[in-house]
């Protein structure tokens, strides 16, 4: 049963972690569209990132989700937060250790654990040819080439047969692009149960040459990964509804995933600072038709939030005018190779959103509204992520998905966006609602 809160209870959420100094205070200009500046957007960013890693049903998430609450519930929509019960790994130390330095590493999920004492053996790689049983009573060092969230299947199989015949942990090198620790809290194909045959954890690329020099010497390490399996924790969608005041049977759906790695801040940070801001537009416009805003919890969880906001909250496709979903990295900046070989920023376009998807019916309103960003043009032909899931349910759907360059990393923060790439999106964004509610 989703909790419902009021405008007054909803006030009492920032007892929980968060004082009303972190919430900015109503301008005192009456315009709607002060919530949508850059500077209005971009604090929510600031907030959203300074709440910690946002991984599903992780304090940083659940104090996200109160905040969310308050936000909604202060600029006047009916707000509930609704339960999304799933298995929890209540994450402890996760390191690898060389020669008295700790690397940090991350488990791959569903993650089994070690002591806390951690696996002290030889850290070792294969040679070509080599067969698995090489690997007895040492820990194996791969590394993969390609960016990925989870563990390609054949290596996933390799590392689970490696530990049946003796290896006694994982380590897995896994490409990102900027060389950062891309995290491995994503729920691989076998969901979340125990395929694991021992301890396997994802390490940063940029720590590569010092692990494989260990590797290479057969330096004894040290891998820890503890933590605490929770079979029945909860995290929460934020819901809040605008009631027509005129038309309240037309429905207009905006949603955005909540959760994710770290801070999150160019990945999650625009579509949460757009799903907000137009919250706070619609509500002090007051429309003549109805609103429901979710952010979705549980996104790399197999879009588990988003299931359940399917569920039990929205109405059926022909009941619905039009589904904005505000998906990963948008309004982030561009990255580009500098002279001596490290990562650049470029301040490009807003249109660094790599993909905008929308349903044929909606294509040309979009066109016309996003006229003045380039680069950002509809199209119909693809749709990816919790977007291609509302769509494939007949739903008249349409946005982004896509990443930047630290997309899942440890260094993904509010830097990786600013106020100067999401005002113009909002502003887009605003035209196009308008045109679907004027009909």
């Amino acid at each position: 049963m989703a909790e419902r809160l009021s405008r007054r209870q909803g006030l009492g959420l920032i007892g929980g972690g968060l004082c009303a100094a972190s919430l900015p205070a109503r301008a005192a200009s009456a315009d709607p569209a002060r919530f949508m500046t850059g500077a209005a957007l971009y604090d929510h960013v600031r907030t959203y990132t300074g709440l910690g890693e946002h991984r599903t049903g992780t304090p940083g998430d659940l104090a996200t989700a109160d905040w969310i609450a308050e936000v909604f519930s202060r600029a006047g929509l009916e707000t509930e937060k609704q339960p999304v019960p799933f298995r929890y790994w209540e994450l402890g130390e996760c390191f690898l250790e060389v020669g008295g330095t700790r690397f940090r590493t991350d488990p791959e999920f569903f993650p089994l654990g070690t002591s806390p004492e951690g696996i002290t053996a030889p850290l070792r790689m294969l040679t070509d040819g080599e067969p698995l049983e090489a690997l007895a009573g040492s820990i194996w060092l791969v590394e993969t080439t390609r960016v990925s969230m989870v563990v390609p299947r054949a290596l996933r199989e390799q590392a689970v047969e490696a530990g049946r015949k003796g290896a006694l942990g994982v380590v897995i090198i896994v490409a990102s692009w900027t060389g950062d620790l891309l995290g491995r809290g994503a729920i691989p194909p076998a969901g979340d149960t125990d395929w694991q045959s021992v301890p396997i954890v994802g390490a940063a690329p940029k720590d590569g040459d010092v692990l494989k020099a260990a590797a290479a010497s057969g330096t004894p390490v040290r891998l820890v990964s503890t933590g605490r399996d929770v079979p029945n924790h909860t995290a929460y969608n934020v819901i809040g509804r605008w009631q027509g005041t005129r038309e309240p049977e037309r429905l207009v759906i905006v949603t955005t995933p909540q959760s994710g790695m770290f801070r999150c801040g160019g990945e999650r940070g625009g579509g949460i600072a757009q799903c907000l801001g137009l919250a706070e537009w619609v509500a002090a416009r007051r429309p003549g038709i109805s609103y429901l805003f979710s952010t979705n919890t549980g996104h790399e969880q197999k879009g588990r939030g988003a299931g359940r906001l399917h569920q039990e909250i929205v109405p059926p496709p022909e009941k619905v005018e039009a589904w904005l979903h505000l998906g990963s990295g948008i309004g982030s900046y561009d990255w580009r190779a500098a002279a001596d070989g490290s990562l650049e920023r470029h301040v490009g376009s807003p249109g660094a959103i790599r993909n905008f998807g929308a349903v044929p019916s909606l294509v040309p309103l979009l066109t016309k509204a996003f006229d003045h960003i380039p680069g950002l043009v509809p199209q119909s032909e693809r749709f990816e992520g919790e977007l291609g899931y509302y769509v494939g349910e007949g739903y008249p759907g349409f946005g982004f998905w896509g990443a930047n360059a630290f997309h899942h990393t440890l260094a993904d923060g509010p830097e990786q966006t600013g106020p100067e790439l999401q005002e113009p999106i909002g502003l887009a964004l605003r035209k196009a609602l308008l045109a679907i509610e004027a009909g």
